[in-house]
This record gives structure tokens, C-alpha cells and sequence, in this order.
């Protein structure tokens, strides 16, 4: 013998508001947080993240910290809240939290000798990013040799509020401007939590 117990909504007796609402499309929605006990293998979380690459390479001047990711065209992979902006390379979350950050920027005809500095900056309107740290790379290429391929990579984890933006930084001596490569220059981000 099997019976069934048909309910709406789940409200503890000293609650103004619905504590739990099952849904006619099995939906559980909980006012709160849930917390101890254990979660079955069938639950997903919904991940807030974004990827892109760049599918047409940029020009990045000589001697100048540039958003590489505000030039060439670039290419969203997915972007589950709509925070990346693919046409001026800004991040800005629409959830406050502590965000995994990273990037790559290649480059095929730096000059033996040359140096490459990458970061993310937070806030970034102009100058020298490196003193926050955000997945700051630098690499002098060498020993010989001309029109080397080169990547630098980072990643940072990094705390942010709404009003927060980040862009994908680089800047290079080669002597004149040079293209990013396309595909391997990337910009990405994952949502870990709050804090």
C-alpha cells in the first residue's frame, strides 16, 4: 500500500515566508541556506563562469600596458550570466564573491632578448598593473634568435563585488607593435564562492 502526501509549500510555523516550495516540474526551491547532512548524487550546481578566445589576432603597441583583450575579435565559448563584455575584454561580476581568474597571450614574432610582461588587473585604468600580483608573469626570451613563439600564462584567485572589473593585460620591448596570436590568447573565469 502506497500513499502520497500533496503539498505546495513547507513554511515553519514562525516563518512570514515559504521555507520550502516544490514546484509542479520537481523544482525544490529553499529560502535559505541548507545546511549539514548530505547531498544525493543526482543534485547539479549551476556554475557562473565565462571563457573566450581570441579568433582574430590584435595589435598591441610597443612599450605600453594594453586590455588584450579589448582588441581583435574575440570569441565567447560561454558566459553564464552575461559579466564578460567581448568587445572591451572587462569582467564585472553581477555576484559579489571570490573568483578563479585566468589568461594566456601568445605572440609569434617577439625578438630574442625581448621581454614579456602579463596580470589581470583589477580596477585598471592605465599604468603598471604588477604591484596587485594578479597572475603577473614576466619572461625575457633568448639566447638567440628572432620572431620566437611565446605564451605567458595566469592565474589568480581574487576576491570582487559587483562594481569590480577585470581586464587581461600585456605589455612588450620588441620595438614596434606586434599581433597576438589567435586561438592560445584566452580569458576565463569561474565563480568559487562567497566569502
Amino acid at each position: 500500500m502506497s500513499s502520497d502526501l500533496k503539498v505546495t509549500n513547507i513554511k515553519h510555523e514562525s516563518s512570514s515566508s515559504n521555507n520550502l516550495v516544490l514546484a509542479s516540474d520537481g523544482n525544490v526551491s529553499i529560502t535559505n541556506n541548507l545546511s549539514a547532512g548530505t547531498i544525493g548524487g543526482n543534485v547539479t550546481k549551476k556554475v557562473r563562469a565565462f571563457s573566450a578566445y581570441a579568433s582574430v589576432a590584435g595589435s598591441i603597441a610597443d612599450s605600453t600596458w594594453s586590455n588584450f583583450g579589448a582588441v581583435g575579435t574575440w570569441t565567447e565559448r560561454y558566459d553564464t550570466h552575461g559579466d564578460y563584455n567581448n568587445s572591451t575584454g572587462v569582467f564585472q561580476p553581477t555576484k559579489a564573491g571570490i573568483y578563479l581568474l585566468g589568461y594566456s597571450v601568445s605572440f609569434g614574432v617577439i625578438d630574442s632578448g625581448e621581454i614579456i610582461w602579463s596580470a589581470m588587473g583589477k580596477n585598471w585604468s592605465s599604468g603598471d598593473p604588477t604591484f596587485e600580483g594578479y597572475g603577473w608573469f614576466r619572461n625575457k626570451l633568448g639566447p638567440s634568435g628572432g620572431n620566437i613563439d611565446h605564451s605567458n600564462n595566469g592565474t589568480s584567485i581574487i576576491s570582487l563585488t559587483t562594481s569590480d572589473t577585470v581586464k587581461p593585460l600585456v605589455i612588450h620591448n620588441d620595438g614596434s607593435s606586434q599581433n597576438f596570436t589567435t586561438n592560445s590568447t584566452q580569458f576565463w573565469g569561474i565563480y568559487l564562492g562567497e566569502t
